[in-house]
């Protein structure tokens, strides 16, 4: 059964953070950005985490991220854009809740 959630995925620069944040606050819900939650969870920047451990490193801290909304309900989900390149995260992503791909021009983004 799908999650009471909704997420907004797309290419980098598509607006899904800043569309998140409007939509959860015209439906009441709670607003999650993965790249932030990985960011306080961490206490470090995305970059510094590229750096320091690599992309794989970041990717699965990606995959746990979004594993820990498996059973919340009520949020608007701002999935980062490489969160897709994992093939595995795709029925995670699918379960979590409506997924809404925002398409952005890319010389737009």
């Amino acid at each position: 059964m799908k999650g009471n959630n909704l997420l907004l995925i797309g290419l980098r620069g598509a607006g899904k953070s800043t569309v998140a944040h409007h939509i959860a606050g015209m439906l009441g819900f709670t607003l999650v950005d993965t790249d932030e939650e990985i960011e306080r969870l961490t206490g470090r920047r995305i970059p510094e985490i590229f750096a320091a451990e690599g992309e794989a490193h970041f990717r699965l801290l990606e995959a746990v991220t979004l594993l820990r909304f498996e059973h919340v309900c009520g949020c608007v989900i701002a999935v980062g854009s490489g969160a897709l390149t994992i093939p595995e995260n795709v029925p995670t992503i699918e379960a979590l809740g409506f997924v809404v791909w925002l398409e952005v021009d890319p010389k737009t983004a």
